[in-house]
């Protein structure tokens, strides 16, 4: 069920930050920060799952740094 998400997630990034490259439009770009947020939080709990505690913490940390930045920009 994680890897589903975290896929989908993914894709959704590469998607919309694609369109932004191509378009030159970076009006998504907070959605996209988000979305990035939530793949990040989902691998983070894959790594816990996986006991490798240290990795997760530093991707947990880099998640929620990532959700402060796209609040902080809408």
């Amino acid at each position: 069920m994680l890897k589903i998400i975290n896929f989908s997630l993914a894709i959704v990034v590469i998607t919309v930050s694609a369109y932004s490259l191509i378009t030159k439009d970076f009006s998504l770009m907070p959605y996209m920060m988000i979305a990035l947020g939530l793949f990040m939080l989902g691998l983070g709990i894959s790594e816990f799952q996986k006991k490798q505690k240290t990795n997760a913490i530093m991707i947990i940390f880099a998640s929620t740094f990532i959700f402060f930045v796209s609040i902080y920009t809408f």
